[in-house]
This record gives structure tokens, sequence and C-alpha cells, in this order.
């Protein structure tokens, strides 16, 4: 699921996703992989245009939910 042009795809991303899922998710690697981390990237990107473009653009949490 691609969010925006300035939030890359979760599927292509090269991270660490067993560390992530310990982290995030309690250890379930395929909630990890999926929800939580669309979550934080969204939220990423949500906070990068709240601060640098000096807009809200709540478009992209509403893609995640």
């Amino acid at each position: 699921m691609a969010l925006s042009a300035s939030c890359p795809d979760v599927r292509s991303l090269r991270v660490p996703l067993k560390y992530l899922a310990n982290l995030l998710t309690a250890g379930d690697e395929a909630a990890g992989r999926g929800h939580a981390l669309e979550r934080m990237l969204a939220m990423r990107a949500y906070m990068r245009d709240r601060h640098v473009e000096k807009r809200e653009n709540s478009e992209v949490l509403k893609q995640v939910g």
C-alpha cells in the first residue's frame, strides 16, 4: 500500500522485520509488517508535512485508519 509520494511502500523497505516486530507487536511479524509499520510511516509523513511544509495533511492518516 503506497501512502503518498513522501511515504514509501512498506513492502519495499529494507528493515529488520523481526526486530521491529519484537518492538511494536510483541513478536508478531505479520502484524508488524502490515498495520503497525504502515501507521508509523503515515505518522512520520503527517508530522513532516506539519513541521516542514506548515500544513496538516490528514489524508495520509485516513489511509491507514
